[in-house]
């Protein structure tokens, strides 16, 4: 399942890699189809709804969420209680990065996590800090060339 529009590039890759299907679970009110909606606290503090087709699978479905950044934690904790209030079964998470912080520790305690970002490693830490060195010589016009 893919939650953001980073999230569905990571999601749909894995899901087609792995010849599997692609569910993307979205902010309120984007999908065309039946579903189901949690609230929850995003990065910014703020109230949020998001939402998850209806029927999604069928019951024991193991599901792999897919994330950009997971900050907080707030989002995959929507995207969690979607999936197992379909019976779904949380088989892990996926992201760039996944902040440090209590609830993200709560995942990696019981989910299997897999992030490009070592925990423990200086990226980590920029990661935490949300200010990555690399970008303070990025110059748009070496990546795109004119």
């Amino acid at each position: 399942a893919g939650l953001d529009a980073m999230g569905f590039v990571l999601a749909a890759a894995l899901a087609a890699r792995s010849e599997v299907g692609f569910l993307p679970i979205r902010k309120a009110g984007k999908l065309c189809v039946d579903t189901d909606a949690v609230s929850f606290g995003n990065y910014s503090g703020k109230t949020q709804d998001m939402e998850m087709r209806k029927p999604a699978f069928g019951a024991g479905t193991r599901v792999l969420l897919a994330d950009q950044w997971v900050e907080t934690g707030g989002t995959m904790d929507g995207a969690i209680r979607l999936v197992e209030r379909q019976e779904g079964i949380v088989a892990g998470m996926v992201a760039i990065a996944i902040e440090e912080n209590a609830r993200t520790k709560s995942f990696r305690q019981t989910y299997p996590c897999v992030s490009a970002v070592v925990p423990g490693s200086r990226w980590q830490a920029e990661c935490n800090a949300q200010t990555l060195t690399s970008f303070d010589t990025y110059a748009p016009e070496r990546a795109f060339p004119k």
